[in-house]
């Protein structure tokens, strides 16, 4: 009886399984990146057609109420980007953030004085925003998750959409960390990660 020979076979190298892991995380930041687009777009077509409603005829649709807030864009070579609307509540505003930050960490969203976030490392957005009678600027504290996401819903109080303080117009900067100056020199590194100019939004085509 002729025996055939044993082929030995050996488990993959480290290498291939380092490999396999970096591109099982790729595919899975990239699946996560999608769904939070698709989140973010959708929550606000839900919230444009939520605000149609009949009149008392149940003839004719009220115009849709505008949704104000702000896209955030990568600034000072970060991959941040994100979304945050305001809603107007008895003494102040309601604020829903969603941050997607490509990695696990704390972060500040903090209003700013000036609509502008054309400096590469965000220092057109001015200095941060502070309400008559308040010493500390309106901020949203996050935490993002080990995919890079983190959603949050507060209240801040003092604020209106319009008006002398009104958000409007004015910015909404992502900063890194809770703690440290959230301050900014002309083309000097600091903690601004991205950078959106409050306004109506659009319920599609958010781009980020």
């Amino acid at each position: 009886m002729r025996r055939h020979p044993q082929v030995l076979t050996t488990g993959p190298r480290g290498d291939d399984l380092r490999s396999a892991r970096f591109a099982t995380s790729g595919r899975r930041a990239r699946t996560v990146l999608r769904d939070f687009r698709c989140a973010a777009q959708l929550a606000l077509l839900a919230g444009l057609l939520a605000s149609c409603a009949s009149d008392d005829t149940g003839s004719k649709k009220v115009q849709p109420a505008p949704i104000i807030g702000a896209q955030l864009r990568s600034v000072g070579g970060s991959n941040a980007t994100g979304l945050v609307t305001f809603e107007a509540t008895a003494g102040g505003l309601k604020a829903n953030a969603t941050l997607y930050a490509g990695r696990q960490g704390k972060w500040r969203i903090v209003i700013h004085t000036t609509g502008v976030c054309t400096s590469p490392n965000g220092f057109s957005a001015g200095p941060p925003l502070i309400v008559p009678g308040a010493t500390e600027p309106p901020t949203i504290v996050m935490t993002t998750t080990e995919d890079g996401i983190a959603i949050e819903t507060v209240r801040l109080p003092g604020l209106t959409l319009d008006g002398p303080a009104g958000i409007t117009g004015k910015s909404v900067v992502a900063h890194y960390g809770t703690a440290g100056s959230l301050e900014a020199q002309p083309g000097v590194p600091n903690n601004r990660a991205a950078c959106g100019v409050i306004g109506t939004i659009k319920p599609l085509g958010l781009g980020f």
